[in-house]
C-alpha cells in the first residue's frame, strides 16, 4: 500500500494533552519496578512533559 504525504493545512486539527501520553503506576506497581526502570520512567515522562510545552500545549496542574 502506498501512503502519500499531506500538507499540515490537509491533516485533521487533534489536540495531544499529557494526560493522552502519560503512564501512571500504583504504589504497589512502583514497588515492583528496578532503580533502572524507575528512572528510565522519569526520564520518558519528562521528555513527554517538554515536548508537550514546546508544542504549546497549556498544562493544567
Amino acid at each position: 500500500m502506498v501512503q502519500t504525504f499531506k500538507p499540515p493545512s490537509a491533516l485533521p486539527d487533534m489536540s495531544v494533552t499529557f494526560e493522552d501520553v502519560a503512564m501512571y503506576f500504583s504504589p504497589a506497581e512502583w514497588a515492583l519496578l528496578g532503580e533502572e526502570q524507575r528512572q528510565l520512567y522519569k526520564h520518558v515522562m519528562w521528555e513527554n512533559y517538554q515536548t508537550l510545552v514546546s508544542l504549546g500545549e497549556e498544562l493544567r496542574l
